[in-house]
């Protein structure tokens, strides 16, 4: 008898783990589709927002190189911006988190295009 309900014990021990164990895979599966979606929307596929002019704004990554500057930077993309280059560069920081516009050869950044539709 005492044999019968200790090997019950740990088969429900067993069970319980084991339980456990799939609810912590399904949430890890959860998280990976979570950020596999989030990967995929973000970085891999440009983000796209279309504006009034039929156009729209596509995000790019560029590596800074040894000659550019924030501000050369912002003269060469933001030619289809409607602002002000002092705007667009603002853009820049915000879309970058940058605090100031100092940057360093090598470094990633996003970079906003605005597309227009030619026919």
């Amino acid at each position: 008898m005492l044999n019968n309900s200790r090997v019950t014990m740990v088969n429900n021990r067993v069970r319980m783990q084991r339980r456990k164990n799939i609810g912590y895979s399904i949430i890890i599966l959860f998280l990976i589709a979570v950020i596999v979606f989030l990967t995929r929307k973000l970085i891999l596929q440009p983000e796209q927002a279309h504006a009034s002019d039929g156009g729209y704004t596509v995000y790019e990554n560029i590596v800074i190189n040894e000659q550019d500057s924030l501000w050369s930077i912002a003269q060469k993309y933001g030619s289809n911006y409607n602002g002000t280059i002092h705007e667009y560069v603002a853009i820049l920081r915000s879309i970058n988190n940058l605090n100031s516009d100092t940057i360093e050869a090598g470094e990633c950044l996003i970079v906003p295009l605005h597309v227009t539709h030619t026919r």
